[in-house]
């Protein structure tokens, strides 16, 4: 409903077929592991939380953010977390004809108290929340691949997806009854309607207000996508800036629309909820840091290098705490079993990922300073604008934390591959071709003779 006609006639069709074939194929192997992935007890919670959509469809006035519950669990959850996983999981409960739990993990209480309370949900359950969330997996290989095809060309864009669709991270914290899928996929849509936003600034800012509604650290990208949606035509500067102004209004009003909607939380009272929440963010940070100080990123080297670790070299994490190992070791061990699920989570294969992300960024650095590339300058600004979020606002080196950066990742590392591959056959051809542009192009403007 939100994509052009014209799109998906000239853009969606013109795919190539063994991009389709390969789509199918990843899919279904993708789908086909949901069930092996370890339990998380935030499954538990995400799945107590979407009870919040009964109680909407009966009384929606007992969602709006009120004074007298703020001791409320329910209203807490609602201030915390982001809506739109929540949203999909009550969904995928429909489906399959379940209910929401009626209790909440409780991470003071053993595995077998929380299985008494009814925290623990049952196979059947689990599975019809993970795949309402893992359903947004094959959406996301497409976009991404139209993006990276948009950004360079159809090499990167298959470099891309490959990189997607075996990356540990992914596999592991998208097939998860949690907000990674709903934020990976946020995330890509936005990335793709940022390169296109010149043409639809309102589905610019509709995908930037989905991403924050899947999780609001992904309110980093909303600046990128408000730069892309300004156009750079040479205009008189009073028709530039009043096209200006109608497209970011077109974009504000798009963002602001969709979070609102996915936000009935604070339809009762908007500036109250969102002090509350902002408080309740800050109060978690600060209980997280005071739990673990020894784990606290305190200084901008050890923040830069937990983002690096996670995002390049540590295994797949399960779990962020030991409370629940025992229970949990005998599935994490048959995860990893399957070697596809720790690809490239060793110190010489994450060296050259990291290698590749740091060339390919470089490249597009060069690409824009040379003023011709400005989609390489908006998804600079954008990877810039995430990167400096997290720095910012994690508190502990946990790996799902830094999951708004993974597209950026797999963008880099596409784009450096593309570089690499043309330089070798420019070289092999007798010709030099430098980052992001043409044989004989340079990163620096040349000299005047």
């Amino acid at each position: 409903l939100i994509m052009p006609a014209s799109w998906l006639r000239y853009r969606l069709f013109s795919l190539p077929l063994p991009f389709w074939i390969f789509l199918v194929l990843a899919a279904a192997a993708y789908l086909s592991g949901v069930r092996s992935v370890p339990f998380h007890p935030d499954e538990s919670t995400q799945l107590f939380t979407s009870g919040d959509a009964e109680i909407f469809w009966q009384r929606p006035a007992d969602v709006f953010w009120r004074p007298e519950n703020e001791g409320s669990l329910r209203q807490l959850y609602r201030e915390l977390d982001a809506p739109l996983t929540r949203n999909l999981i009550a969904l995928g409960r429909w489906a399959a004809g379940r209910s929401a739990p009626a209790a909440d993990w409780d991470w003071g209480k053993t595995w077998e108290e929380n299985r008494q309370a009814g925290a623990l949900p049952d196979e059947k359950l689990l599975l019809s929340a993970r795949l309402a969330v893992a359903a947004l997996f094959p959406f996301s290989m497409l976009l991404l691949f139209l993006a990276a095809r948009n950004l360079s060309n159809e090499f990167t864009a298959w470099a891309a997806v490959l990189l997607l669709a075996s990356n540990s991270l992914v596999l592991l914290h998208t097939r998860r009854a949690m907000a990674e899928s709903a934020l990976l996929f946020g995330s890509i849509l936005t990335l793709w309607a940022m390169l296109r936003a010149g043409r639809h600034p309102w589905l610019a800012g509709f995908a930037a207000g989905l991403a924050f509604c899947a999780k609001q650290s992904l309110a980093a990208l909303a600046p990128a996508g408000l730069l892309g949606v300004i156009d750079q035509e040479a205009l008189p500067p009073r028709l530039w800036l009043k096209k200006a102004a109608r497209a970011a209004a077109l974009y504000g009003a798009a963002f602001l629309a969709v979070t609102l909607l996915l936000h009935p939380f604070a339809w009762g009272n908007l500036p109250a909820a969102v002090r509350a929440s902002v408080q309740a963010r800050q109060n978690l940070a600060r209980a997280q840091t005071n739990d673990r100080p020894g784990q606290a990123l305190n200084t901008p080297g050890r923040k830069l290098l937990a983002m690096t670790g996670s995002l390049y070299l540590t295994p797949p994490m399960f779990a962020e705490t030991s409370n629940y190992q025992k229970e949990t070791q005998a599935a994490e061990a048959a995860y990893l079993a399957n070697p596809l699920h720790s690809l490239f989570r060793t110190l010489p294969a994450g060296s050259v990922y990291l290698t590749l992300s740091l060339f390919g960024f470089g490249a597009g650095v060069c690409g824009a300073l040379r003023g011709s590339r400005r989609k390489l300058a908006l998804l600079l600004a954008a990877t810039v604008l995430q990167a400096g979020a997290l720095l910012i606002a994690v508190p502990l080196p946990w790996q799902r934390y830094y999951m708004p950066m993974v597209p950026f990742t797999i963008l880099w590392a596409a784009y450096g591959v593309d570089q690499v591959f043309s330089r070798a056959v420019s070289q092999s051809r007798g010709r030099l071709r430098l980052p992001g542009g043409t044989p004989g192009d340079s990163c620096t403007p040349r000299r005047r003779q």
